[in-house]
């Protein structure tokens, strides 16, 4: 069943330039099956393959780090550190004509395709059997795509970087738009609990054994310190580089698979112009993506109101949450908000804002705040400069996103200094405390003592689950108004636990979105505002919106300024009798 290098050069030898397969609107590479059988017919027999109850699924956009986490995939189920010494290919749905030469591959078998989730075997979902999907920045995925592609011969693609870009914007290159593969699998992560685990290429090049243990759990793997640590140097891009077989030599005699492997080259290609297209485009198209907590409280949709799972309270919750009471602040008559924050259902720090005349934003304003725990920041007339103060935050100066952010100094990230902040995206190069310490997201930030601190002071920390009250929220739908729950309490959850139960569903292809500027400067952050299962609840006299982070980081502190993380909880007193 194995393809050989020569057996591919002689196959591609006679094969003739053909229009791209198409079936259902999506078109495909010029792969054997497909010219044999047509679009529809291979896709069919994809959907109809028999799959196994110990077949696990590789499910991938196109050049999002397939091969990479393939190779670690295989060698945490074989218990080996030796690069396979076959081609991918070899398991990849799509590419092979007569599926049934699978079986001959012993358990547990792990299969490859880019096919949209859809159109992955009935079977495999009907059995719930495990699905591993990676997601990468979507413009490092263009920019590897159009390389890939002037390469590939059943790409069948001759033109430039910008004829390129034009295809990816216009959502016709292989196998569909990146946004509709990812925003389908992300609503399957959603129906199919537990069955899919999504692992980040960012996350796993910044601590690939953080990362490969996490995806040894998923996988039912018992792994030594020792093996992940061996796994992670085998699998490495350099190593992968110089010693993995690469089929596409074929093409050229080099090969193309793994050509750099870096995170941010697509600042090399990008024009400004192309950028602002790609974000505009990005954010349009991913605007109803329930990963951004930001985008959901600022704008104008709902979400979940009639799903108890995502208002429950009592349990881990794996939905966000948003009613239409946030929507029709300017109507219950806000007077006062208080914005607290809790850790281990204690309030640990507050402020509190004149909430007259405010709409749901610009409430969280220095000349708005009445009171704090804070005694450096007690008022409005408080002499300590906050140069940042609002819910928007930084969102692209200096490519640095950070929302519901008070700061006060700015110091090349080692003397940034501040009160809270909330953060809840990957950043690919900005401050340490931001890239490493804040690895596991989201994470609402504040400071523990009763002034500022240098947000880089932190340490890691482990991952606490808080629930806030113990009966569900119920919606009256004549007042649109949520009665409050009696009781708030503290659930804590394992590490692997909230990992597998919650983190899955939280991630999505959202958490990009602020990685996606165009801003050429040293340093850079990404999205903040994570404020993962954000409940909302009103009631005739006083407003609680409860910011429930479902995951975020807690830990304890070495230094007297160091930065713990907790939970955001807002009251909002209504004038309304």
């Amino acid at each position: 069943m194995e393809m050989k290098l020569e057996d591919m050069k002689t196959i591609m030898e006679k094969l003739e330039p053909v229009p791209q397969p198409e079936w259902d609107g999506i078109s495909y590479p010029s792969f054997i099956p497909f010219r044999e059988k047509g679009a529809e017919k291979a896709i069919q027999d994809i959907m109809g393959f028999k799959s196994r109850e110990s077949d696990i699924l590789l499910a991938t956009h196109c050049k999002s780090g397939t091969h990479w986490i393939y190779e670690i995939m295989q060698m945490l189920l074989r218990n080996t550190t030796e690069l396979e010494k076959g081609a991918k290919s070899n398991s990849m749905l799509e590419g092979i004509s007569d599926l049934s030469s699978l079986d001959s591959i012993p358990s547990p078998r792990i299969l490859d395709t880019h096919c949209s989730f859809k159109y992955l075997p009935k079977q495999h979902i009907e059995k719930k059997n495990k699905i591993v999907h990676i997601v990468r920045n979507p413009k490092d995925v263009c920019v590897s795509f159009y390389h890939h592609a002037s390469k590939d011969k059943f790409t069948n693609f001759n033109g430039s970087w910008n004829d390129f870009f034009d295809l990816w914007m216009a959502g016709k290159l292989l196998y569909g738009a990146w946004y509709d593969y990812e925003l389908e699998m992300e609503q399957a992560e959603k129906d199919f609990s537990g069955m899919i685990y999504t692992c980040y290429y960012e996350d796993m090049k910044q601590d690939p054994v953080k990362e490969i243990k996490k995806l040894a759990d998923f996988l039912g793997v018992e792994c030594s310190a020792t093996h992940i640590e061996e796994v992670a140097k085998a699998t490495s891009f350099k190593n992968m580089q110089e010693k993995k077989f690469d089929i596409t030599q074929v093409f050229d005699g080099k090969g193309f698979i793994y050509r750099k492997g870096e995170i941010g080259d697509w600042k090399n290609y990008f024009t400004v112009a192309q950028n602002e297209k790609f974000d505009i485009q990005f954010n349009k198209k991913m605007k109803d993506s329930p990963g951004n907590v930001y985008d959901l409280y600022t704008g104008d949709s709902v979400l979940n109101v009639d799903n108890a799972q995502a208002q429950s309270l009592t349990q881990p919750i794996k939905e966000h949450f948003k009613s239409e009471i946030v929507n029709k602040w300017n109507s219950v008559g806000i007077v006062q908000v208080r914005l607290a924050i809790h850790k281990n259902g204690t309030e640990v720090a507050f402020f509190l804002f004149d909430g007259k005349e405010s709409n749901k934003t610009d409430w969280f304003l220095k000349e708005r705040l009445q009171n704090s725990s804070y005694t450096d920041l007690q008022n409005s007339t408080s002499n300590i400069p906050t140069n940042v103060f609002s819910i928007y935050g930084l969102q692209g100066f200096l490519n640095i996103y950070r929302s519901f952010y008070i700061n006060s100094v700015w110091g090349g990230c080692a003397s940034d200094a501040g009160w809270l902040m909330v953060y809840d995206t990957h950043n690919v190069a900005g401050c340490p405390w931001e890239g490493y310490y804040l690895s596991d997201k989201p994470a609402i930030l504040y400071s523990p003592i009763s002034t500022r601190v240098r947000f880089s002071q932190i340490d890691r920390a482990n991952l606490i689950c808080h629930s806030s009250c113990l009966k569900p929220i119920q919606l009256d739908a004549v007042t649109h108004c949520y009665k409050p729950c009696d009781t708030i309490i503290d659930v804590t959850s394992k590490i692997r636990q909230l990992r597998e139960d919650l983190t899955i569903n939280r991630k999505n292809t959202t958490s990009y979105r602020r990685t996606l500027q165009s801003v050429y400067e040293d340093r850079t952050s990404a999205k903040t505002m994570g404020l993962t299962g954000a409940t909302f609840l009103v009631s005739v006299v006083c407003v609680f919106i409860y910011f429930d982070c479902v995951r975020f980081q807690t830990g304890r502190s070495n230094t007297k300024n160091d930065i713990c993380k907790g939970q955001l909880i807002i009251f909002l007193k209504s004038s309304v009798d």
